[in-house]
């Protein structure tokens, strides 16, 4: 089964790249800059169901607010570029 991974950056741009098996922790990885950290209430991107990762330490590292995933400043803002791992079928 593909995977696929999505990198959402905080300018809103996408990159998608497709592996035949699950992707690398060091392709993730270089994809957030840094060690990655699920974030386990963004359960779906665009209709389909994923894990999704973030920089752990993006807030220290002063990366930028991805508003397209913050839920708003008040509730767990998330910085820096954000990962979509999807299982296709």
């Amino acid at each position: 089964m593909p995977y696929v991974l999505i990198t959402l950056k905080p300018d809103g741009t996408e990159e998608k790249k497709v592996y035949s098996k699950r992707p690398p922790l060091s392709d993730m990885q270089a994809a957030v800059g840094g060690l990655i950290e699920q974030i386990p209430w963004i359960t779906t991107y665009k209709g389909e169901k994923c894990i999704a990762y973030c920089n752990e330490d993006g807030i220290g590292l002063e990366l930028p607010e991805n508003y397209h995933v913050s839920l708003g400043p008040w509730l767990n803002p998330i910085y820096g570029n954000v990962i979509f791992e999807i299982k296709r079928r």
